[in-house]
């Protein structure tokens, strides 16, 4: 018996059955507004439970009401799978439709089967579960989301048309799905006449490289899809020329994901090179996890040294070690439009001081890390430097107009940090008001620390006997109304 779990809007929280039987009398009232959830994985196993889905899919066959099924981790019993596909034979009013982790028990051929698909991570007692041909026949469905799931020859014509016809479906993700090589062919044909599609996410598919090809080229030629992922898809240096022609090609696609791929520094060079740098309308490039290492830091720097149009590159746990963390640190000093570096799980952490040294000219980067405050914990001898960093990023977030107070030295910036709770806000209301008064560096020889107090802060402190920092929020409010009457300072 399969385990089943019923969500009534939110997955945080798991429903009993005295709301299996509302939630069934309000799907056949057509009273059902909110996304309904139905999970395998979360119950013991209980008929009553199982005979309560088929329930819930019997009552939704005819809805008009609910517009977003999730539906994952079960393994469908034959009465469960007449249900669903009975459900979507007879539902056209869904908008988002998620499955994902589906099976059936295995049959002989379908053991035989599983164990020749390990990708899919399948046991021996059961094989992945085949898509019916209904669930790309909604008229009015909005996100498609099939994830280690099969999809046979008819499913995929289906698809195809839902692409090429919908004027509502602007989201597709196809992750770890099987897919009928004869079926491929009308899917990307398709892509290329879609006038609604926003997002295509292609994840962790076996396609050859002939596929990828047809597929690059598919987008190329459309002018829909601002949002492309091709994640998990075994890319490499060979793929790399085929990638920046479709750059060059593309000029609708603001968003590329190549996450999880085997690309090197040699496919960046040419990445970057022939396609990124030809390419005005790319805004966000996630290269993450792929083994690109200290050579590709020239090709990186020359990216950011050239490029004005990117906004945020993501080069996540790609195995960038120091030297070559401390070019691109160094590099960003002439770096103009970036907002976003992510360089999380490289030696980034010791480029501290390249980095402050970047910021005293770069006023437009905001965050390189996304562990910054683990780092202030870990590298004492860097503390008041990467508080300096992290002082400047938080500037530029605010466009750096608290800065402009010519009393303000660099070294005053940690202890501005520590003192105004990091909230930019209050940065700027305690600048115009603290005239020279500023911290000095803490007694180390005493372990006491003396904070940052502005003067006209310290004087509301002493009239009204309240904690200066206890409050961030109720602080910066004093500093809002001052500047709605005041001017900005130059």
């Amino acid at each position: 018996m399969m385990r089943y779990t019923f969500w009534h809007g939110r997955c945080d929280r798991s429903s009993d059955l005295h709301w299996l039987n509302e939630a069934e009398q309000s799907l056949r009232d057509d009273s059902f507004k909110t996304p309904l959830y139905v999970d395998g994985a979360g119950w013991s196993d209980d008929a009553i439970r199982e005979e309560a889905a088929e329930r819930l899919f019997g009552a939704l066959g005819k809805n008009a009401s609910a517009t977003n099924l999730i539906f994952q981790n079960a393994t469908l019993s034959d009465s469960m799978d007449q249900a669903f596909s009975q459900a979507m034979d007879r539902n056209t009013e869904l908008r988002c439709l998620t499955l994902r982790n589906l099976s059936r028990p295995a049959t002989l051929n379908g053991a035989a089967n599983a164990n020749n698909n390990n990708h899919h991570h399948r046991n021996q007692n059961t094989e992945t579960y085949v898509v019916p041909a209904s669930v790309c026949l909604k008229p009015h469905l909005e996100s498609l989301t099939l994830s280690k799931v099969s999809m046979t020859e008819q499913t995929c014509r289906n698809l195809g048309q839902m692409i090429r016809d919908s004027t509502s479906l602007t989201s597709l993700t196809l992750d770890s799905v099987q897919i009928a090589r004869e079926g491929l062919v009308s899917i990307l044909a398709a892509i290329i006449m879609s006038h609604s599609l926003k997002t295509l996410k292609l994840n962790n598919l076996e396609w050859s490289k002939r596929d990828i090809q047809r597929l690059l080229l598919a987008v190329s030629f459309n002018r829909a899809i601002t949002k492309l992922n091709l994640e998990g898809m075994r890319l490499d240096a060979s793929d790399a020329q085929e990638l920046a022609n479709f750059l060059q090609r593309n000029k609708t696609v603001t968003e590329l994901s190549l996450r999880k791929n085997c690309l090197t520094a040699e496919a960046l060079r040419v990445l970057v090179s022939q396609g990124v740098l030809h390419n005005s309308t790319l805004r966000k490039l996630f290269v993450s996890r792929n083994p690109l290492g200290d050579p590709s830091a020239p090709h990186l720097v020359h990216l950011l040294t050239t490029c004005t149009t990117l906004q945020e590159l993501c080069l996540v746990e790609t195995k960038i070690k120091t030297t070559g963390c401390i070019e691109i640190a160094k590099a960003l000093r002439y770096n103009k439009g970036l907002r976003i570096l992510a360089m999380d799980g490289n030696y980034f952490e010791a480029c501290s001081q390249q980095m402050l040294g970047s910021l005293q000219h770069n006023m437009e980067l905001q965050r390189v890390l996304d562990r910054l405050p683990n780092i202030l914990a870990r590298q004492q001898d860097q503390y008041q430097t990467w508080q300096q960093v992290d002082v400047l990023l938080r500037a530029n977030q605010a466009d750096r107009k608290f800065l402009r107070n010519p009393h303000l030295q660099p070294k005053d910036m940690p202890f501005v940090l520590e003192g105004a709770g990091k909230q930019t806000d209050v940065f700027y209301h305690f600048f115009r008001n603290s005239g020279n008064q500023f911290p000095q560096p803490s007694d180390t020889s005493s372990g006491e620390h003396r904070p940052f107090v502005p003067s006209a802060a310290l004087a509301a402190q002493q009239q009204k006997k309240v904690p200066l920092f206890a409050n961030t929020k109720a602080t910066a409010e004093p500093g809002r109304r001052r500047r709605a009457g005041n001017a900005p300072v130059a």
